[in-house]
């Protein structure tokens, strides 16, 4: 029969609980700084990139680091051991931890991109604000935005590698051009917000025209 060996492990204990505080710090503060972040971009697309990039992978990195806090908090009471008992310990804390960070792997894997889409599609057609005049941008339609692409651009689109928006200053002339991803986003309907236009797709899913070439080619910043 195994023996138990009873003694002292205050300091065990006492380290074990400071790796946990410190780790659940750590990880509240690496969501706090992609908060903060986000709530201090102001630039639609900007935002847009740093959520689409970053967002997931920041959560997970927070919840590995907080798993690892709830491990070590898990076995920060120690009052005896035996060599038995430090498999047993050392097994179920790991897989404890595994099941956890599973889970919340999938949930952020399938489940919480539903949520980030309905925030990127929201900042996508968000009205831009000409730096000319300080009003909102209309975001052009098909076949108005073809005069600002060039034959590259436009081969992107049509194979669905990217995607690209064109916004104008109708006072100036400015035009703005965002270039999205296109094996997520472009292949989904746009609702258009504010000053934008609906875009119409034929059977196949394909974006047809419903506007008419005729503008001046303006001044252009690309994203």
């Amino acid at each position: 029969m195994e023996e138990f060996v009873t003694e002292n492990y205050d300091a065990w204990n006492a380290m074990a609980k400071n790796i946990a505080y410190a780790a659940w710090a750590i990880a509240i503060l690496i969501v706090l700084y992609h908060v903060i972040r986000l709530a201090t971009m102001n630039d639609a697309k900007l935002k847009y990139d740093y959520i689409n990039r970053s967002e997931i992978k920041t959560l997970w990195i927070a919840a590995i680091i907080l798993i690892v806090g709830c491990c070590f908090y898990a076995n920060s009471n120690i009052q005896k051991l035996s060599t038995l008992w430090i498999f047993v310990l050392g097994f179920t804390t790991f897989a404890m931890g595994m099941i956890v960070a599973l889970i919340i792997q999938n949930m952020l894997k399938f489940y919480y991109p539903f949520f980030i889409e309905k925030r990127l599609k929201a900042l996508r057609y968000k009205p831009r604000i000409s730096p000319k005049t300080g009003k909102a941008m209309k975001l052009l339609g098909e076949q108005e935005e073809d005069a600002y692409l060039d034959e590259g651009m436009q081969a992107e689109e049509n194979v669905f590698s990217v995607d690209y928006d064109v916004w104008k200053d109708e006072e100036t002339g400015y035009v703005k051009i965002e270039r999205y991803s296109g094996h997520l986003h472009a292949l989904q309907p746009r609702h258009r917000r504010g000053t934008a236009d609906h875009d119409r797709r034929d059977g196949a899913g394909r974006r047809r025209p419903d506007q008419q070439h005729g503008h001046r080619l303006g001044p252009r910043s690309r994203q």
